[in-house]
């Protein structure tokens, strides 16, 4: 049975092919990258599920929300939340009526 190791060699490859790609930034231009807020974004779960309901579903109330994201505490809901419109990626709408739910049983 082989195992892979990764040799000296490819290590120096791969960094000067991040160098390469790199190297012309500095690091004020690294701290700004647009692609690193994405990506932290992207690394969380609930972040991601949540914008992908709001996608198919434009309309959801926090609880609509909360059932379709199975597992998420009011907590971590309210706290994605207020950081996904803090940084512009939803916008929410108070509304001042009653939701009226269905009795689907």
């Amino acid at each position: 049975m082989a195992t892979e190791t990764i040799t000296e060699d490819q290590r120096v490859r791969v960094a000067k092919k991040l160098k390469k790609m790199f190297g012309h930034m500095d690091r004020r231009q690294m701290e700004y990258c647009p692609i690193r807020d994405v990506m932290a974004l992207a690394s969380d779960k609930w972040s991601i599920l949540i914008i992908l309901y709001l996608g198919y579903y434009p309309v959801l109330r926090f609880n609509q929300l909360k059932k379709k994201a199975y597992g998420i505490s009011n907590k971590v809901l309210s706290e994605r939340l207020k950081v996904l419109e803090a940084d512009g990626y939803l916008l929410r709408t108070m509304y001042p009526e009653v939701p009226f739910e269905w009795n689907t049983n």
